[in-house]
């Protein structure tokens, strides 16, 4: 009951009140624990299917509470046979509303870009997400919103970026400095959701 706090990992049964480590661990929490990672057995967790503007396939897990928790996504593109553009990312959110019937989500994220061998772009997407996530069975549910995103290059990376442009649907701002580029766009995804 209160605050636990610890430099790397916290376990607790009951907690009430918050978790602050890199990894928090429980059975059952009331409060909000605050990490890198954090695990409720009883608490809020969903597999999540979706597919966006982008033309990504994407699974995430989303573990935590229902007021904070952790996003850690892995994707795809549907768009390039010869050479997948991968994408892999972590984000935050938060789910407003009644678990067992209709949630109102808001994340926040940062996706990282990998295509053959190239492990090591500077590229990144960031994601303003909201939606609704409709719960129609037990332990299944349909998620939909609207995302405003992004999207910042290194332009020294041609062959890397050209890919990534094709999959841009459009833009509402595009500018260059230096060797940076920055677009932005407002975006969407469908999803289905278990647990």
């Amino acid at each position: 009951s209160g605050l636990q706090i610890a430099g790397l990992v916290n376990v607790g049964t009951y907690v009430k009140g918050a978790q602050i480590a890199f990894f928090n661990f429980s059975d059952t929490c009331s409060g909000t624990p605050i990490g890198l990672f954090s695990f409720v057995r009883k608490g809020y967790h969903k597999l999540e299917f979706s597919f966006d503007e982008m033309r990504f396939v994407n699974m995430a897990f989303r573990t935590g509470v229902k007021y904070f928790h952790n996003n850690f996504l892995i994707g795809t593109s549907t768009s390039f046979n010869n050479k997948p553009l991968l994408t892999y990312g972590y984000g935050l959110g938060t789910s407003l509303g009644h678990e067992s019937k209709l949630l109102w989500d808001f994340d926040i994220s940062m996706n990282s870009f990998a295509q053959g061998s190239n492990w090591s772009s500077e590229n990144a997407l960031y994601k303003i997400y909201t939606g609704i996530d409709w719960r129609f069975a037990k332990k299944s549910s349909i998620a939909f919103g609207l995302s405003y995103n992004l999207l910042h290059t290194n332009t020294s990376e041609t062959d890397f970026n050209n890919s990534l442009y094709d999959l841009v649907p459009y833009t509402l701002s595009n500018s260059t400095s230096g060797s940076s580029n920055l677009k932005t766009w407002i975006g969407g995804k469908i999803a289905i959701r278990f647990f």
